[in-house]
Order: C-alpha cells, then sequence, then structure tokens
C-alpha cells in the first residue's frame, strides 16, 4: 500500500519510498512505475537528482478507500479499549513489529523511523 505513505509522506524520493516500505531502489522504481501507468502517482522533479512521488487526484481518492476499509473493521475493536488500553495495545505492537522485522530479510534495510510506517498506524477514529 505504497499510496498510504506517499500520502502520508508527499514528495518522498522513490528511493526513500522504497526504504519506507521495504524495497531495494530497483523494487520501489518498478512499483512506482506500476502506480503511475494505474495513475496513482506522479513523479515530479525532486531535490538534486531525487524524483519526488506525489499522489494524483485518483491515488488520493484511493488512499481514502483503503483507510476507510481499515477503519472499519478497526473502528469496534479499539472502541472496545478503554484509553489506558489503547496505549498499552499501541505500546506492544510497536514491540511487536520490531519484533518481526528483526527476524525477516528487511531488518537492517528498513529505517527505525519508518518501521512504524509499515504498519498502518493512522488514527481509526480520524
Amino acid at each position: 500500500m505504497a499510496q498510504l505513505t506517499v500520502d502520508e509522506f508527499p514528495g518522498l524520493a522513490v528511493t526513500t519510498l522504497g526504504r519506507y516500505i521495504g524495497l531495494s531502489q530497483p523494487a520501489a522504481a518498478r512499483m512506482v512505475d506500476g502506480l503511475v501507468q494505474r495513475g496513482l502517482v506522479e513523479r515530479r522533479a525532486g531535490t538534486g537528482r531525487a524524483v519526488a512521488v506525489h499522489l494524483t487526484a485518483e491515488g488520493e481518492q484511493e488512499a481514502a478507500r483503503i483507510l476507510e476499509g481499515r477503519k472499519e473493521v478497526l473502528r469496534p475493536i479499539v472502541e472496545s479499549l478503554d484509553p489506558s488500553e489503547r496505549v498499552a495495545l499501541e505500546t506492544l505492537l510497536e514491540k511487536v513489529l520490531h519484533a518481526v522485522y528483526d527476524r525477516t530479510e528487511r531488518a537492517g534495510r528498513v529505517p527505525d523511523d519508518a518501521l512504524g510506517e509499515l504498519l498502518c498506524r493512522r488514527s481509526v477514529h480520524s
């Protein structure tokens, strides 16, 4: 769901986008090619030689549909928790996410500041 990452971080360079979702630069470039062909993202001039990736209007609509689908599933689950349980759940999920990626071939390839973005963490209530 690269569209969600581009929605959250518009203007990421293709290489940085790849790092954020755990792909090599060539794999990220191929993924972006496919998204461009589907009309979901566009490439724009970035800083220096970098190429920035931005959602198109259609890409923004698809990202919104994906997030709404997730919210429909997660909202009743999260709403069943009190605020302190929600904080505890977030802490535990972060720990589990780190443990999962520490045991995969992606370990070391995903920057720590991007690790949480591998799991959609947008508020269910937004």
